[in-house]
């Protein structure tokens, strides 16, 4: 079916005059690609739009929130390493804006150098995802009802990588979630940098699962080696069509 026009409205003809007032504003929390805000304003129409703005880096963005309470505005987007001089104002839907503006710096977190590029011998890898090695199969990230995002980013020139955000798990689905064989295969390696880990699981998912633990070293990049035989030794290498990642905290 279709529908139009969805909407509640009055007939009255007074005009709302008054600004948003008690507008206050803090940081909360940076990441490599955003910052979070804490707004709180007062409206009489019970309802206000905070405006976070950042002229000399192009930030222009804007949220609803209920007059009166506290709103955490993440603003997304950002470069990683670098310093922000961020302005939030307070509007109504009538166009009033509050008098007062107030100033949030920032800095987000400078990303990590590139990975050291792998060395094993093309012939000997199936690829999913790098630079240096053509890839063996299509993927891409699940939807698995995970807290997770994951964005394309470049660590240094050329270099690629996935930032994976607000993590909990994620799935990367291969060739479509169709089946392919990796009965030649003796290892899984994957490269992971955290300034936060303090538990690592991965596993491959061929109808069934197995994660492994795996130690991490924060802020500094780990090159992990999974013996296959060792971690998954009922794994049936020949119908692998998803990899699993899960994290703590």
């Amino acid at each position: 079916f279709y529908i139009e026009n969805v909407y509640f409205y009055s007939t009255s003809t007074e005009v709302d005059k008054e600004a948003p007032a008690n507008l206050t504003a803090e940081l909360v929390s940076t990441s490599y690609y955003s910052a979070t805000l804490k707004c709180n304003a007062t409206d009489n129409s019970g309802a206000v739009t905070f405006t976070v703005t950042d002229d000399a880096n192009g930030v222009n963005v804007s949220k609803g929130a209920v007059s009166g309470e506290d709103l955490e505005f993440k603003v997304e987007g950002l470069e990683a390493g670098k310093d922000y001089n961020f302005t939030v104002s307070a509007s109504d839907l009538d166009g009033n804006v509050c008098e007062t503006t107030v100033a949030v710096p920032a800095t987000t977190l400078a990303a990590p150098e590139a990975a050291d590029a792998p060395t094993v011998e093309a012939e000997n890898v199936i690829s999913i995802y790098s630079d240096v090695y053509d890839p063996a199969t299509t993927f891409g990230f699940g939807n698995w009802s995970q807290t997770t995002t994951a964005t394309a980013v470049e660590l240094a020139d050329g270099d690629n990588a996935f930032f994976l955000d607000r993590f909990n798990y994620i799935g990367i689905e291969l060739n479509n979630s169709t089946a392919f064989d990796a009965t030649e295969m003796e290892y899984l390696h994957i490269d992971l940098y955290s300034p936060n880990i303090t538990r690592f699981q991965i596993t491959p998912i061929w109808g069934s699962e197995a994660l492994y633990d795996v130690d991490v070293e924060q802020n500094e990049w780990n090159s992990v080696d999974v013996d296959l035989a060792v971690a998954y030794p009922n794994m049936d290498k020949t119908n692998i069509y998803q990899i699993k990642l899960q994290a703590e905290p």
